[in-house]
């Protein structure tokens, strides 16, 4: 591939808005398998755990936050969960929990309940969350539920409780951790232990759309937002398709979601206020599988191609107050009167496919950004494309403008024909 030059300019520009985050990097591993399954990712703070499945083993890639590979962790079983806490990680399978040191040195192995018999799908007997300092294990046991949480340190167990019905799913919270088990879910604090009734289940395929904050309940219903507090309901309206549901750490909530074609971050107060609205152009829409994982300092979104489940991509947020930035991207090119179709690419996903000089982005959250612009033309009845790439750090508050040009295989296309016209005697 040409390495197309890219002239970056880029001014700061102050705006009113304060929001959420910074992209801090976009990591991507490629898998040696090509039916590998990614099921799981846990931070430390300072380093990234990423688990997948192969048909020989289970892997833990580490990896920094500024992509460095820092190690491989190798178990001769199918890992399910990760947990860490800056000192230990913690690995857990059907029937063990494995306990690694700093230096991923295993130290000790903790034997599990067994669950009884070979399942196909793990994910549908037992359940795995966790938070900067817990591991919370919920799994079917009979008729009922068991569910356990253990300290990520040492795995000690520090509370224990069994249902009477099935578990659906787990989620941690900053608040506490939610439990879904029949038509109830169960909301654990360090100092209660809440039960929501519903007249219907909400199963596994919900745990997005649900999340527990300071003595509210929220939940995603289509394009409204739920909040149940002190056994009083009222809606918000949202608009949009909103797709997943989760906090900052410190108070706020954060919505992602589709609207007008394009991703959304949402930053609302505890009242279902708006207090931010970001454009999100870090996960390609509608076309990837999405795992998102939060602790007190960072957002990790995971996603992957589901044709064919080869490539993971990783995208780290920042939390904190930040300003919206505004993108400019402009196309110079000397083959425009030939091109068929111009593609703007941001961070892999296609935004637009027409032929406008400079195409504008507001409201975006501020970060490392890809830009790729595909150019498609005709020449002489031979179709040609010409990709020309760029990569800027998007600044809090910036107005950023990058231009990207194909003078230099315009140039040579123009003297490609003249030679052509010449050997014609045409010219």
């Amino acid at each position: 591939m040409l390495n197309w030059r890219a002239v970056l300019l880029a001014a700061l520009l102050g705006v009113s808005i304060w929001g959420f985050g910074v992209v801090e990097m976009r990591l991507e591993f490629i898998t040696v398998f090509s039916d590998s399954i990614l099921v799981d990712v846990c931070t430390d703070g300072s380093r990234l755990y990423v688990v997948e499945i192969t048909p020989l083993a289970s892997v833990v890639h580490v990896r920094s936050f500024v992509g460095d590979r820092l190690g491989e962790v190798f178990v001769n079983e199918t890992v399910y969960a990760c947990a860490a806490d800056g000192n230990r990680l913690v690995l857990v399978t059907a029937e063990r929990a494995y306990v690694y040191n700093k230096t991923l040195k295993i130290e000790k192995i903790v034997d599990l309940p067994k669950i009884g018999g070979w399942y196909l799908d793990f994910r549908n007997e037992i359940y795995v969350d966790k938070d900067s300092r817990y591991l919370y294990i919920a799994w079917r046991d009979g008729d009922g539920a068991v569910f356990q949480i253990r300290r990520i340190s040492d795995l000690a167990l520090v509370y224990a409780a069994r249902f009477s019905d099935n578990v659906w799913w787990v989620k941690a919270t900053p608040s506490g951790v939610m439990i879904s088990h029949g038509t109830t879910i169960t909301v654990v604090t360090e100092n209660t232990v809440k039960n929501y009734n519903f007249n219907f289940h909400f199963i596994e395929y919900s745990i997005p759309l649900i999340y527990y904050l300071k003595n509210k309940l929220y939940i995603l219903n289509g394009s409204t937002l739920v909040i149940i507090s002190d056994n009083k309901t009222r809606e918000v309206e949202l608009g949009g398709f909103p797709w997943w549901i989760t906090s900052d750490g410190e108070g706020s909530i954060l919505v992602l979601m589709s609207y007008d074609g394009r991703n959304k971050l949402l930053l609302l107060d505890s009242e279902g206020r708006q207090v931010g609205n970001f454009t999100f152009y870090v996960i390609p829409r509608n076309r990837y599988y999405v795992d998102i994982y939060t602790n007190n300092t960072h957002l990790i979104l995971m996603y992957k191609d589901v044709s064919d489940y080869k490539t993971i991509y990783v995208v780290v947020v920042r939390k904190g107050l930040y300003r919206p930035a505004r993108l400019t991207v402009c196309y110079l090119s000397i083959t425009s009167l030939l091109s068929l179709v111009l593609h703007i690419f941001i961070n892999n996903q296609e935004l637009y496919n027409e032929k406008k000089p400079c195409l504008y982005f507001d409201g975006m959250v501020p970060g490392r950004y890809d830009i790729t612009v595909v150019n498609t033309y005709a020449l002489f009845a031979i179709f040609e494309t010409i990709r020309s790439e760029a990569t800027l750090f998007l600044p809090p508050g910036g107005d950023a403008t990058v231009v990207l040009s194909d003078m230099e295989t315009g140039v040579m296309i123009g003297a490609a024909a003249f030679l052509l016209m010449r050997r014609l005697g045409l010219v």
